[in-house]
């Protein structure tokens, strides 16, 4: 028997064995080892995945449900009906303003001081003055208001333009944390700042002028003189417009500033600080702004200045635009498109007498004095555009444009 043989046989499968258990040992170590890290990978992405937002009024965190955003990709959008009936003085509401009609499509807020308006699949905003006959100042924002859970939702980087707040927001991963401050807010806020810097300057709270914060300025203060300070100020300030007025007043729909000379004459600034409308008037402010024209006003005598500040007509009317009468069902009207051969005209009032000024001429397409208009205005009821004219001692009612044919005619 060879025993030698099998002993050295034994050994050589005990080495074998022990080969295989170290592979397999190898192997399972691998196994675990890609098990393990799996498992931390998909607790990664989960982590990731768990959205976290935060959202801020004015410092106070607001309720988040599945509606007030919409993240896609880079984008970020807010509902407005959401972000606004968090507001205090502020209320949302479906439809366009003075539409009796409600609308999905369209929304608009109204506080007590501006009423702003939103219309779905447009990047066109509109805000305009509670109860005026002034037409809509119109807004380009950069996105389009998107119309998605029965909610009219904004781009947050249009929030600032939109609604004169200040707007912060940073994004982790999928977490979106935002903050947004009201011009309430803004004017305490701004207040405290200055006062701590001790420049004596005092910000200027007109609603107007608390606008100019989300532009990037204020409007202060000094000594019993405003001018225009930048808002981003550190341990100076930069003086925008000079301490030499007895007013101003931050104009948003061209970026410029109405002012006040110290012998309370009225002109503007353009938003470069430059002179647009010289101080010769006793007041002066938008009355339309497509086109821009402004109503200027001496001695209670009106006229109209055109966009750059030029005289459309002269300071010879005792009214500008007619003012309706609600009991009568007569509502007011400044402008009437293609009035005459292609031109629009402008409602003036001379010496008790209703006419129609060219727009772009400045000219009198009616005689004043000769027709006896005492009204133009929109009638309630139809939308057309009439006329009430003295005929012996009686007033009637005629559409304007038979009322123009027949005094061109004669």
């Amino acid at each position: 028997m060879d025993l030698l043989g099998q002993h050295q046989e034994e050994e050589k499968n005990k080495r074998n064995m022990g080969k295989k258990i170290i592979l397999v040992s190898i192997i399972v170590s691998i196994l675990l080892l890609g098990g393990l890290i799996y498992l931390i990978v998909v607790l990664i992405q989960a982590q990731a995945a768990v959205v976290n937002h935060a959202f801020y009024v004015d410092g106070t965190s607001i309720r988040i449900d599945e509606y007030l955003l919409l993240i896609e990709d880079d984008d970020i959008y807010v509902s407005l009906r959401d972000l606004i009936n968090e507001i205090e003085g502020y209320t949302f509401y479906y439809g366009l303003y003075g539409s009796l009609v409600r609308s999905p499509n369209a929304g608009h807020t109204i506080t007590s001081n501006e009423v702003i308006g939103f219309e779905g699949e447009s990047n066109i905003i509109y805000k305009t003055l509670p109860n005026t006959v002034i037409d809509f100042a119109n807004f380009e924002i950069t996105a389009n208001i998107r119309n998605e859970n029965d909610r009219l939702y904004i781009n947050i980087s249009d929030i600032e333009k939109a609604l004169n707040m200040q707007v912060f927001y940073e994004r982790e991963r999928n977490n979106v944390t935002i903050s947004i401050f009201t011009m309430e807010f803004l004017e305490e806020h701004f207040n405290e700042r200055l006062a701590e810097r001790g420049w004596n300057l005092t910000l200027a709270t007109e609603h107007n002028n608390l606008k100019a914060i989300s532009h990037g300025m204020l409007v202060v203060n000094r000594n019993g003189s405003y001018g225009v300070i930048n808002a981003n100020f550190s341990t100076r300030y930069e003086i925008l417009v000079e301490f030499i007025f007895n007013k101003i007043v931050f104009d948003e729909y061209t970026g410029g500033f109405f002012f006040t000379t110290s012998n309370n004459r009225m002109g503007k600034l353009d938003s470069n600080g430059d002179i647009k409308i010289h101080p010769l008037y006793s007041n002066v402010r938008i009355i339309n702004h497509s086109p821009l024209l402004y109503e200027a006003r001496d001695n209670n005598l009106y006229g109209i200045l055109r966009e750059d500040g030029s005289v459309l007509s002269n300071l010879i009317y005792s009214q500008i635009g007619g003012r309706g009468n609600p009991a009568q069902n007569r509502n007011p009207i400044l402008i009437i498109p293609n009035v005459q051969q292609g031109a629009d005209g402008i409602v003036a009032v001379r010496e008790r007498n209703f006419g129609i000024i060219n727009l772009t001429t400045g000219r009198e397409l009616v005689n004043f004095e000769e027709t006896n208009i005492n009204d133009i205005y929109i009638d309630n009821v139809t939308g057309e555009t009439r006329v009430s004219v003295q005929v012996e001692r009686n007033n009637e009612s005629r559409p304007l444009q038979e009322f123009l044919d027949f005094v061109n005619n004669r």
